[in-house]
């Protein structure tokens, strides 16, 4: 009888794992090229997510997102830790063996099942906490189909071991376009609240079949590891460490959504949402992806701390130069960009919108603290680190209820600034990098953005404003553009820092280019 398709040994006659073995040839080369198309994908569906937005916005009232974003607050919380850090786990392992992953497989399915059964149990709870009978359909619906998709997160986990991102790129990208298509028909056709759900059913189910498609390998028997398995002891360790952190974070990152939703209304809760899930757009869209690419890499090379510090130098830097000039002209155009992407109806979203773009901002460093943790083992001090963090952040939002939403977008923003520094000080206190590798490529992109800004409301100032607002928009970008690169230039140092980025654009193409600093130029 044939089984499935077997994991190698974690300790084959070669005395090197096969899996490991197989992404090595070629590392630099197979990541640049990883992190290229995972961005080119990010670009896609971000696209996407505008065109749909400029539509469902118009379509759906701020009551049909609202409810919606109810049913998200749980869905959101659930999804912190339906996968239980497993995937990273396999990614981070120095050897994998298939007694261990099959284990690892079978309780993931079970701690699923757990979830599917908790979700529909706290339905008619969420339901009467908010006020709102639909959302029990709502979560019964959503609930199957996340849980379907929590099966493949040890199939996520292999392929992006293997380096295989070009595979995980493309069932991602076709499952969410054909959610936004899915959606987008279901408004137009009157189903209100529902065109959401089925976004994110449809979604998940095309996930679910691409994954298990793509990746070969199936678990073997349910059958439990034997006591005293190291492998699977130490795979399980890790991706529990993973998810208690994820899981704090999740609490503080969702308990100002919870409080809007059940003290100022459903109303609030659609324009707090969606003026929040745009100011962290740019974080999501570049870092989550990128987190698979840099954390294979950087665990590879772990045990060079040089090259260690060179790779995240390089990353860091070059994500960096795009997220902070962009979330800072969109705190200057923030009227602008609402009234264009949304439309007038969500005018009461801009001044949330500008209150979260700054806790955005401060929100770059845990984003990249990840991958340190993560690339290094450091999972327990990063579990430590969220146990500190979210007191902050649940004391700060729950002092802002008093003033509304704006008042609980300003504690989370505030919160967010003030963890910032503390976060980088812990981190790095026992990491192979120092923390002059962090904020000697932060502070360039900045100071530069500042002046930018500054720049263009000098501009506007002297004339330079469009009466249509997408006029204005687009003039205003290519004006803030120009300056940022200027100043970029000007700045000491700039040139040489261009040409660092420059050879992480070179390696995406040459597969035996370093991804690391550029040489000092004379």
């Amino acid at each position: 009888m044939s089984g499935p398709p077997p994991l190698p040994s974690a300790e084959p006659p070669s005395g090197v794992d096969p899996v490991v073995d197989a992404a090595l040839p070629g590392l630099r080369g197979r990541s640049a090229r990883g992190g290229a198309l995972l961005l080119g994908a990010q670009a896609v569906l971000f696209i996407a997510a505008l065109a749909s937005t400029a539509v469902l916005a118009r379509v759906l009232t701020v009551r049909d997102f609202g409810l919606f974003f109810m049913v998200a607050v749980l869905v959101s919380f659930v999804s912190s830790f339906r996968d239980f850090g497993f995937p990273m786990a396999t990614v981070h392992a120095p050897h994998i063996e298939q007694r261990a992953v099959s284990a690892l497989f079978w309780l993931n399915a079970r701690l699923n099942a757990a979830l599917l059964v908790a979700m529909v149990a706290l339905a008619p709870l969420l339901a009467w906490f908010f006020r709102e009978r639909q959302l029990v359909a709502m979560t019964v619906v959503l609930a199957a189909s996340l849980t379907a998709n929590g099966l493949t997160k040890i199939h996520l986990g292999l392929l992006r071991r293997e380096l295989r991102f070009a595979a995980v790129t493309a069932i991602t990208v076709t499952a969410a376009l054909a959610g936004v298509a899915v959606a987008i028909v279901a408004a137009l056709a009157g189903a209100g609240f529902w065109a959401l759900v089925l976004q994110q059913v449809v979604q998940h189910v095309g996930e679910t079949v691409g994954l298990w498609t793509a990746c070969r390998w199936r678990p073997s028997g349910p059958a439990r590891a034997p006591h005293g398995d190291e492998a699977y002891t130490a795979l399980r360790r890790y991706g529990g460490d993973v998810t208690v952190a994820r899981v704090l974070t999740h609490v503080a990152q969702n308990l100002d959504a919870v409080l809007v939703g059940r003290f100022v209304g459903t109303v609030a809760l659609g324009l707090y949402q969606n003026a929040y899930r745009w100011a962290t757009v740019l974080l999501e869209q570049l870092y989550t992806p990128l987190q698979a690419v840099v954390v294979a890499t950087l665990s590879r090379v772990r045990d060079d701390t040089e090259r260690y510090r060179s790779h995240f130098r390089a990353v860091v830097r070059a994500v960096m130069a795009v997220v902070v000039p962009a979330l800072v002209l969109l705190f200057l155009e923030a009227r602008a960009f609402v009234l264009v992407l949304l439309g007038p109806q969500w005018v009461e979203a801009i001044p949330l919108f500008r209150i979260l773009l700054v806790g955005a901002l401060a929100a770059n460093v845990p984003f990249v603290l990840k991958w340190v943790y993560y690339s290094e083992g450091q999972t327990r001090r990063q579990r430590s680190w969220a146990f500190i963090a979210t007191p902050v952040t649940v004391v700060a939002v729950a002092a802002g209820v008093a003033g509304g939403a704006t008042g609980v977008a300003a504690g989370f923003a505030a919160s967010q600034v003030a963890l910032t520094y503390p976060a980088v000080r812990y981190c790095l206190a026992r990491s192979g990098l120092r923390e002059r590798d962090f904020w000697s490529v932060v502070w360039r992109p900045a100071v530069t953005s500042l002046l930018a800004a500054g720049a263009v409301v000098a501009a506007q100032r002297a004339g330079l404003v469009w009466d249509r607002q997408l006029y204005h928009l687009i003039a205003a970008t290519l004006f803030f553009g120009a300056a940022y690169a200027g100043s970029w230039v000007m700045t000491p140092g700039g040139r040489t820092e261009l040409a660092a980025m420059w050879r992480v654009v070179t390696a995406l193409r040459d597969s035996g280019e370093e991804l690391g600093d550029a040489p000092a130029q004379r």
